[in-house]
């Protein structure tokens, strides 16, 4: 803990160095024109300046600025103005050569401050230059001083402003670049990757609402996530020329459309849905294929986008069609981790862990739970009659039928074979049984098969419980197949 808050001193101590180090050595720099003062110069004038001067460095130095609040932190460039009347005053007033000093907390506001805090400081431009032609006058201020002040009054506002639109657009780019970077770190472990994407465009562009659509298998676009407000299901079809979304799509070329309400290609329906005013279309490509859209609103009118945001936007369309592609390869590859290649079902990994977590479930509900071994009879023959591919296609028309009969808890597996597990939660062993019956029932014609089937006592293991399960399925083969022993 010590050596953190040894670095953090030491960061705020270089961080004022680097903001405060520059302005002071040009002021440090006009006193030293003071070192030999000349014969008119008042004596108290110039002690209190030296004075203010040195006070606010050590104050600019010593002062625990991390801990203060922001509105402290304009104090010593205003005061400033203070050391500079009384430097001007000190040196022949207007003829000492130093008002270009009041530039220095204008530059300074312009780069950290905000935008009152910087208008304070333009006008103390005016009060520090012109206030001593008004009130004193004479030949240290003559009227022939108007002119360079009227200079200064103009150039300082623009010094200042220019600075503090470069800064604002900087800070803003560094923003949208760091969400882009922080979404695309987070991305990766995301298993919603599309949301993800979506709630990382709302917070770059300040928008209300984002959609995603995606093209699906019936050649149309189809909303895969959004963000801001939840939306029915937004379908768009590919024919449709007029629709701003699909001309994005097709031509891979984003559009933003600051009056969205006067468009007649902006969807009506995501106008009223989202109150939307302004609509930006960002196309989400994967090299040079378009794979999407992003739909983003705004509910009051942008008359234009940031540039950063719509950069910022922009990279993360792009990056988002690489993101989405590994995010589905990584979901199909778990998929076929799980799924039997031939008939689409659960596979013995699949099972274990299935029968593993109602084995929990059961014994913490206290509701019964059966399982059966089914095997399709005379499978051998039939594929030595008809070959392997007749017998895979009566493995996938069986599991086809099958998992028609089931309930979505029930867990239908393929054992190995011509072998079939199947899992009944919260089932009695007497409904279990008629559910194998419906299953013969839904069989494809010229197919039998037959079934052992058990209910779990709550204390087997499952290698037990599939034991059992299986001298069932023996039993019910030794009786003459076609037929369920329990």
């Amino acid at each position: 803990m010590g050596g953190t808050v040894e670095r953090t001193g030491k960061s705020n101590h270089l961080d004022v160095l680097r903001r405060v180090g520059p302005f002071a050595g040009v002021a440090l720099a006009a006193l030293l024109t003071m070192a030999v003062p000349s014969a008119d110069s008042p004596s108290d004038v110039r002690g209190a300046a030296i004075f203010l001067t040195i006070a606010m460095a050590l104050c600019g130095l010593l002062l625990p600025w991390s801990r203060l609040p922001d509105g402290a932190r304009v104090v010593l460039p205003l005061l400033f103005y203070v050391d500079v009347a009384l430097l001007r005053h000190a040196e022949a007033g207007a003829a000492s050569g130093l008002a270009p000093l009041v530039l220095l907390p204008v530059v300074w506001l312009a780069l950290y401050g905000s935008r009152v805090q910087l208008t304070a400081a333009l006008v103390l431009v005016v009060a520090t230059l012109a206030g001593p032609i008004i009130l004193i006058g004479g030949s240290l201020y003559p009227t022939t001083e108007w002119r360079r002040t009227i200079l200064f009054l103009m150039i300082a506002p623009m010094i200042g402003f220019v600075i503090q639109g470069l800064v604002e657009k900087s800070r803003a780019q560094a923003r949208s670049m760091s969400i882009v970077a922080t979404a695309m770190r987070e991305l990766p472990s995301d298993s919603d990757v599309r949301n993800g994407i979506c709630n990382a465009v709302l917070e770059i562009g300040a928008a209300d609402y984002c959609v995603l659509v995606e093209p699906d298998a019936e050649n149309r676009l189809v909303s895969s996530a959004q963000a801001g407000f939840e939306l029915d299901k937004v379908i768009l079809t590919l024919d449709d020329e007029v629709s701003r979304v699909i001309v994005t799509f097709k031509s891979g070329i984003g559009r933003f459309v600051a009056d969205a309400v006067g468009d007649p290609r902006v969807s009506r329906r995501l106008l009223e849905d989202t109150g939307a005013a302004s609509v930006l279309y960002e196309p989400v490509l994967r090299g040079e294929e378009c794979v999407g859209v992003l739909c983003v609103a705004w509910r009051r009118r942008v008359r234009s986008l940031r540039s950063s945001a719509l950069e910022g936007v922009s990279l993360l369309a792009a990056e988002a069609g690489v993101a989405i592609e590994r995010s589905d390869l990584v979901e199909r590859v778990t998929e076929l981790a799980l799924t039997d290649a031939l008939t689409g079902l659960s596979n013995r990994r699949s099972w274990d862990e299935a029968l593993a977590l109602e084995q929990e479930r059961a014994r913490r509900t206290g509701e019964p739970m059966c399982v059966a071994v089914i095997d399709l009879d005379h499978f051998k023959a039939f594929n030595d009659r008809f070959g392997h591919q007749a017998g895979d296609l009566m493995l996938k028309e069986a599991s086809v039928a099958w998992r028609a009969q089931l309930r979505d808890v029930d867990t239908l597996a393929r054992w190995g074979g011509e072998e079939f597990a199947l899992l009944l939660p919260a089932c009695p062993l007497v409904q279990a049984k008629g559910v194998l019956e419906r299953l013969k029932l839904a069989t494809p014609d010229g197919i039998t098969f037959s079934a052992g089937i058990v209910r779990w006592d709550e204390h087997e293991s499952a290698f037990q419980l599939m034991q059992r399960a299986d001298a069932g399925l023996y039993s019910a083969k030794q009786s003459g197949r076609d037929r369920v022993s329990t």
